[in-house]
């Protein structure tokens, strides 16, 4: 079974997500980033071009550049991608 997010709700938990992402804490920056990375991955993201852009947003509250960011936590975001597609099998 598919579970179907409308889009307001979407937007919404976009938002929480990029809120929770923008606090210039490092302890909350990689957890809430792997959700953000799950609206960027999902194939029928309703708002991937809004998450895409966010990354940037939050790298630049953090102070960096969002390619900082993947340094950084590299082997973290590609166990996070490499799970992705678990997440969207029926």
């Amino acid at each position: 079974m598919r579970y179907v997010i409308g889009h307001g709700l979407a937007c919404l938990l976009h938002y929480k997500t990029f809120c929770l992402c923008s606090v210039p804490l490092d302890c909350v920056l990689l957890p809430t980033l792997a959700n953000l990375l799950v609206f960027i991955a999902h194939p029928s993201s309703l708002v991937l071009p809004v998450a895409k852009l966010s990354v940037g947003e939050v790298a630049e509250a953090h102070n960096v550049r969002p390619y900082d960011i993947y340094i950084r936590f590299k082997k973290e975001i590609c166990n996070v991608s490499f799970s992705l597609p678990h997440l969207f099998t029926c």
